[in-house]
């Protein structure tokens, strides 16, 4: 849908590869920012060994001041992406080495994590498990995906970071304990691209068919006076609805209905629920949709 919508007001040139080379510089910007979002916790880590460094560097060092503990820098999740090449090759190619090694962010909420009860039961002990590791990691990363100042730095480097925001956070809460073995040029599954390429390219092949079948749902509407956005989601509704056998009408429908109130305005969820049923309706009556039956679960 992104990278329909970006087509559609950039260019003249619909075509199949200009609006693939679209979607892949979208995917890519989703594997950047799940990544971004682990460097930033990772550059958080280790600025505990700077504080420490510049702690006990000072002219007359209070005992305190020796004793700041780097344990956050020895996390085994630090460890990992330090030594996961696909992490540190995504790292490189979206220019994000050394981005956050002292910046003023990292800095200001190193001291914001150095008061909370979490941080001070972690380095409470020198001892170290696997699950010790885990629970603060996964607690820095919550900590960060709610911090306007980090959030703010990211939407900064990314143009389609809300929309990408739900989805990365989701991935990396669920993965973020496999960081070792984690091949992050390859997190967007094959069979997730292979259908984003062929709705992509059945959506602009078909374009006409189904912009057909919803102008004369327009009634006391002129399609270029529709939200460009509702148009491109009712045809992509359609698109799966005659040409996608293998989805059921029901998700469809549902998936495009949540995509418009997501999307588009406040209007929108109820003008594509209602055009996108009549359609529907139209191509049961017509005997136009055809689904294959879903495997029987107990067979």
């Amino acid at each position: 849908m992104q990278s329909i919508y970006a087509l559609l007001n950039s260019s003249d040139n619909n075509s199949f590869p200009e609006a693939k080379k679209l979607l892949n510089t979208n995917y890519e910007q989703t594997t950047q920012l799940a990544v971004a979002n682990l460097l930033l916790a990772k550059s958080i880590c280790e600025y505990s060994i700077i504080n420490a460094n510049t702690k006990s560097s000072k002219h007359l060092p209070t005992v305190a001041d020796l004793n700041v503990s780097i344990k956050p820098s020895q996390n085994i999740f630090v460890t990992q992406m330090i030594e996961n090449a696909s992490f540190n090759k995504i790292v490189n190619e979206a220019k994000l080495a050394g981005r956050w090694s002292d910046n003023d962010v990292v800095k200001s909420f190193y001291k914001l994590l150095l008061e909370t009860p979490e941080y001070k039961t972690y380095v409470s002990t020198e001892t170290r498990s696997l699950d010790e590791d885990k629970n603060f990691f996964r607690f820095l990363l919550q900590m960060i995906s709610t911090n306007e100042d980090t959030q703010s730095l990211l939407e900064d480097l990314f143009i389609n970071f809300e929309e990408d925001k739900i989805i990365t956070d989701e991935w990396v809460a669920s993965h973020f304990g496999y960081i070792k073995d984690i091949q992050f040029d390859e997190l967007v599954p094959k069979d997730k691209l292979e259908f984003g390429m062929e709705l992509l390219e059945t959506f602009l092949e078909k374009q006409q068919t189904t912009m057909e079948l919803i102008e004369p749902k327009l009634i006391n509407w002129e399609a270029d006076r529709i939200a460009m956005m509702d148009l491109i989601i009712l045809q992509m509704g359609i698109t799966e609805l005659l040409y996608f056998p293998n989805i059921p009408t029901k998700v469809t429908i549902n998936e495009y209905i949540d995509l418009a109130k997501g999307y588009s305005t406040l209007q929108s969820g109820q003008f594509v629920n209602g055009v996108l049923d009549k359609i529907h309706k139209e191509l049961i009556a017509e005997n136009k949709i055809k689904k294959q039956d879903r495997p029987n679960k107990k067979a």
